[in-house]
């Protein structure tokens, strides 16, 4: 190396600017006159370039595992958040076909089978339907990522209300077995007055006992069939309500009489010939 080629360092004394020829044994400091052997500063200096080498390298390689930690994590996150909108576009889309279904339920009920509680559950059902759609596609902001389940799953458990209160209403209903009815074929027909309909169903017809169930029965003809009732001697320990009526005659025969508006006004009627001894 030519003299004119020197290494500057810095005075381990006072700081300054330090020459060095490597031909030389010696650096002396122009500032505080200190001398250091050249062949130690320069192996001193070589050290310290690799240990700030290896420094690099270690930094450099640690910097490169966290960025494979973070892509790693960020990649797991992803797929979390995806698998999580699949999830609630998936739970969402049942939610809003179960509401379609639950509002024509609630429309069936009311208007075609007059179950007004069935209708009101269905009704309620169609409404948290709604309510976890919303809030699944946060336009119910909530702190909690899984709170649309709740209203899902109640208006879910509401099916079972709703099916057993339809059964009820089913129960309550006219049966099929509707036929013909000749009101002078029944037997107690002199008993009662007439109800002027050509379709009922007679369960009983003897001298006895008489059941019957008399079909689309306006509700002022109702009202006047039990004024007849009450003209023929059924006036004996009577019960009134606006849909029944319960009487006995003077000679013991008992009548029971209902209307059943929810029956598409349904009239049954009961007449019990007195027993032996009464």
């Amino acid at each position: 190396m030519k003299s004119a080629e020197k290494a500057r360092l810095t005075c381990g004394n006072c700081g300054g600017a330090l020459d060095i020829d490597p031909e030389k044994p010696t650096a002396v400091c122009s500032f505080c006159g200190s001398c250091y052997s050249v062949s130690e500063l320069l192996n001193e200096t070589e050290q310290l370039k690799l240990e700030r080498i290896r420094r690099d390298v270690e930094l450099g390689r640690q910097n490169l595992e966290l960025a494979r930690i973070r892509q790693a994590e960020a990649v797991r996150n992803d797929s979390a958040l995806k698998e999580e909108v699949a999830k609630k576009s998936f739970l969402g889309r049942v939610a809003i076909i179960l509401a379609v279904i639950s509002l024509a339920m609630c429309v069936y009920c009311f208007f075609v089978i007059a179950a007004p509680l069935s209708g009101c559950i269905a009704g309620v059902q169609c409404v948290l339907f709604v309510v976890s759609f919303f809030i699944g596609q946060q336009v119910i902001p909530t702190r909690s990522k899984r709170l649309h389940i709740l209203p899902f799953t109640l208006a879910a458990l509401l099916a079972v209300p709703l099916s057993l209160s339809i059964a009820m209403n089913e129960e309550l209903q006219p049966t099929n077995d509707a036929e013909v009815l000749s009101w002078n074929e029944i037997v107690l027909s002199d008993r009662i007055p007439e109800l002027y309909s050509d379709e009922g169903y007679l369960m009983k017809n003897t001298r006895d006992d008489l059941m019957v169930s008399v079909y689309d029965i306006p509700i002022k003809e109702y009202y006047g069939f039990v004024d007849g009732c009450k003209d023929m001697g059924y006036t004996v320990d009577s019960i009134e309500d606006v849909e029944s009526y319960t009487a006995f005659a003077a000679d013991g025969f008992r009548l029971s009489v209902r209307y059943s508006v929810r029956r598409d006004g349904t009239v049954e009627i009961h007449l019990f010939a007195p027993k032996d001894g009464e």
